[in-house]
């Protein structure tokens, strides 16, 4: 195994930080509450497409910097492009979701356990990407709002993955896309940092025994 292959991508937006055999991506704009912008967007189509061909690791858990998960879409952006004449601002916002699908794609790739650390706001975008993720673990500060319905909007990958998803606010799916599709939001429950590696390397344990 190479010292390139071990070495994560230096990114802007997000960290990837490596202990062992667990990996942790930390979404970082905590000024903004993790909100993602075009060049977050970008980022995860690298680090997912790394996390899912070269990382050698057996579990990944996805988190956010400060208060929040991840606010979801970067609202400074979409009023630039309200206020300016310069951008194309439906086209920018289809090359954006486009772009995140295919992270997303990337995210469920990846071929090791992917954990969901779900510390304040999940909404909108960011409600997606804990979703796409195999188990979500929720703070007490954690709270899910997909958000969509109040502008009209299409869930970003959201019910796509929904049916696949347990542990976010239902293990049916039916409930799952209701709330996608509505303005429901859900809160978390309580959890630590700890609990969250320990949750990982449980996962690693059971995956080892049953691969026997």
């Amino acid at each position: 195994m190479t010292t390139q292959t071990l070495s994560p991508p230096e990114l802007s937006t997000l960290r990837i930080e490596i202990d062992g055999e667990i990996g942790t991506l930390t979404l970082d704009r905590p000024d903004v509450f993790n909100a993602m912008s075009p060049e977050m967007i970008g980022e995860f189509t690298v680090a997912f497409g790394w996390l899912a061909d070269r990382a050698p690791l057996r579990a990944l858990i996805v988190t956010g910097t400060g208060r929040a998960f991840s606010a979801g879409g970067d609202v400074n952006w979409f009023r630039e492009g309200v206020e300016s004449d310069e951008h194309d601002l439906p086209s920018e916002v289809r090359r954006g979701a486009e772009v995140l699908h295919q992270a997303i794609v990337d995210l469920r790739r990846i071929p090791y356990p992917v954990i969901a650390a779900v510390n304040g706001a999940a909404a909108g975008a960011g409600f997606s990407l804990a979703l796409a993720c195999d188990i979500r673990i929720a703070a007490d500060s954690a709270f899910f709002a997909p958000a969509y319905g109040r502008i009209g909007a299409s869930p970003v990958c959201a019910s796509a993955v929904s049916s696949r998803s347990s542990g976010c606010c239902t293990t049916e799916a039916g409930r799952a896309s209701r709330v996608c599709w509505t303005r429901s939001s859900r809160s978390g429950w309580q959890t630590t940092r700890g609990r969250w590696r320990s949750a990982t390397r449980g996962w690693m344990r059971t995956r080892r025994s049953t691969s026997r």
